[in-house]
């Protein structure tokens, strides 16, 4: 090793914390070699945190000394200054030890770069590829959607262990292309399953009004007050307004108020039955649920 060379890289990281090597010459990249793998692990972040991402000296096999029991012994700032250095593959394997051994340093990785890595229970994925991952959630979503056999209660339990797992991005992505599926499956109310469906779909849109666009939003409302003005009588329209959530109903009754002058006659027709039945109805003990989620003063 080059006494001299090694000198003028160790000075350069000890007078200032954010030090730039420049590593020219084929000398400097192998000095600078040895030293990170001869030296502590606190100075070895040192060294590495000087040289740019992506630097070709910062090999696989280098940065293999950093381990996740190895970051986990430094201070968090050179954490993420290595884990940014790291290869993909020691990315992810840091990622999975930090995730159990040491939550303070997980998170500081994560924040390093939360735009490539999606966590999905204990599996970290490439953003890049986690499109399959949302897909394959999309599906099985919607299939729950549809099921008769599951509740808006075992349909809540999913939902929350998606936010468990999933960034909120990843959930709405979810959230969005299985109501999206919904829609080309569940074309109207023709049955108590449909109405299953078409509740659970409601409560999805109650539950997350921020993350689902409204042009797929407002199709499932517009296909619910449709099949609410073709129930047989009024006290049908509002025995099935009172099965939806609170939130669902406001919404519901809202867009049909609106589209009572709507241009599209089939959708103003629609929304006209269901307005005049609550209308007939308002003073009915079971309106009270419509009249509370109206107003919740009201009560």
């Amino acid at each position: 090793m080059s006494l001299e060379i090694a000198k003028s890289i160790l000075d350069a990281i000890v007078q200032s914390a954010t030090a730039r090597l420049a590593l020219q010459s084929e000398a400097e990249q192998t000095v600078f070699q040895e030293l990170v793998r001869d030296a502590s692990p606190l100075v070895a972040s040192r060294l590495v945190g000087a040289l740019p991402e992506g630097h070709p000296v910062l090999s696989e096999s280098l940065m293999s000394k950093f381990t996740p029991q190895v970051l986990t012994s430094l201070p968090i700032a050179s954490v993420q200054s290595v884990f940014a250095r790291l290869s993909v593959s020691q990315q992810h394997a840091s990622l999975v030890g930090l995730f159990d051994m040491d939550s303070d340093r997980y998170d500081a990785c994560m924040s390093v770069n939360r735009l490539r890595w999606v966590r999905v229970g204990h599996r970290f994925i490439e953003r890049v590829k986690s499109a399959d991952f949302t897909e394959t959630m999309a599906q099985r979503l919607v299939t729950q959607l549809i099921a008769p056999s599951v509740s808006v209660v075992d349909l809540a339990a999913v939902c929350n262990r998606m936010l468990d797992e999933f960034e909120w991005g990843d959930v709405a992505l979810v959230l969005t292309q299985s109501l999206t599926y919904f829609l080309d499956q569940v074309v109207a109310i023709r049955s108590a399953d449909d109405l299953k469906s078409v509740l659970k779909a409601n409560w999805i849109l109650s539950q997350f009004p921020f993350g689902i666009p409204e042009s797929v939003a407002a199709p499932i409302v517009f296909r619910t007050i449709e099949g609410l003005a073709q129930m047989p009588s009024s006290d049908w329209v509002l025995k099935l307004l009172n099965q939806f959530d609170v939130g669902s109903i406001k919404r519901i009754v809202y867009r049909a108020d609106a589209d009572q002058l709507h241009r599209d006659t089939s959708r103003r027709n629609s929304a006209l039955k269901v307005m005049n039945a609550l209308r007939e109805l308002v003073d009915m003990p079971e309106f009270k649920t419509v009249r509370f989620a109206l107003d919740p003063e009201s009560q």
